[in-house]
Formats: structure tokens, sequence, C-alpha cells
């Protein structure tokens, strides 16, 4: 049973039966030079599918930027970028249960896969509820969102690499 306080406005269905994803287990498993035996040996008869609880985010952000970068010649190119974005659907894992870096690892989602929910859907699956609110991720999907906006700004300014990046400063007004 779903409460309707805990019943959530979509569901990402699974596409995969039991029998495609312990494949999927197996020749994952069987590669990979450092892979211990004990686990390329392991004999997996059954898989539980869970649907686990995301939050999904709508963000609006303006980064305004200043870049340095240098050339093994020491000539340094300076880059101002001002850029906006929207992000929607930005994906954060709302149960405790599951650990944030595997949470990451399972990502991106294909958000055009969302349908509305249905208990239909949990037929035959286990379903975590969520147990961190929305509001104390509002941070991290700002981060989150800040991170993916400062990579597409660094893409934007030619010559800029690891190697070659200096400082960069942010000049965003904060709200």
């Amino acid at each position: 049973r779903v409460s309707k306080e805990l019943r959530p406005k979509w569901i990402i269905p699974f596409k995969i039966t039991e029998a495609q994803a312990l494949e999927c287990i197996r020749k994952r498993f069987k590669k990979g030079s450092y892979i211990p035996k004990k686990i390329k040996e392991l004999t997996v008869d059954k898989v539980h599918a869970i649907y686990m609880p995301y939050w999904l985010f709508d963000t609006c952000l303006r980064r305004k930027m200043i870049v340095d970068a240098y050339t093994d010649n020491n000539v340094t190119f300076k880059y101002t970028r001002d850029a906006s974005c929207r992000y929607e659907k930005v994906s954060l894992d709302a149960s405790m249960r599951l650990n944030n870096e595997m949470s990451r690892r399972l990502e991106p989602f294909q958000m055009d896969d969302l349908v509305e929910f249905d208990v239909a859907y949990l037929s035959g699956f286990y379903a975590d509820k969520y147990d961190v609110e929305k509001e104390a991720l509002i941070n991290t999907n700002l981060d989150r969102c800040r991170a993916y906006l400062d990579d597409a700004i660094l893409d934007s300014c030619p010559r800029v690499n690891k190697v070659t990046m200096g400082k960069i400063r942010n000049y965003e007004k904060k709200p």
C-alpha cells in the first residue's frame, strides 16, 4: 500500500526482466582484470528489483565567471563568461538507505520514460519510501547545477583544460 501523502507523481517503469538483469550481472562480473576470483565466480540466482524514491528539481541559474588559462609559453588567456541555464528534472536520491555514490552511478535516468504513477507498477517489486525531505536537498541540487554550468562555461573557453586552467573567479550574486 502506498499512502496518499507518500505517493509519487511519476515513476520510471523497469524495462528489463529479472533474467536480463541476471545476464547483465554475470557478464559484468566475468570481465575485468581487477575483479577478485570470488566475485567472478559468484553465482547469482535471484535479483530483487526495488523502486527508489528521488526528488526532481527544476533550477534556473546565472553564473558570471572569469577564467585565466596559461599556455606552455606563459601566454595568458582571460575569458569572461556570463551564462544562464535552466535545468529540468534534476534527480536527487530521497532515501538514506541508498548510498549517495551508488545513487549517482545509477544516473542519468531517462526522464522521457517518466509516466504518471500507478500502484500497479509496484506489483511484484520492492519499493522504498522517501526519508529525506525535499528541502534538505535544495543546496545539494544547487551545488550540482552550478557544477554542470561551470563545466559548460569552461568547455566554452578555447585552450582551457585541467593543465592550463588558472584562476576561476565566480562573481555570482548571492540571493
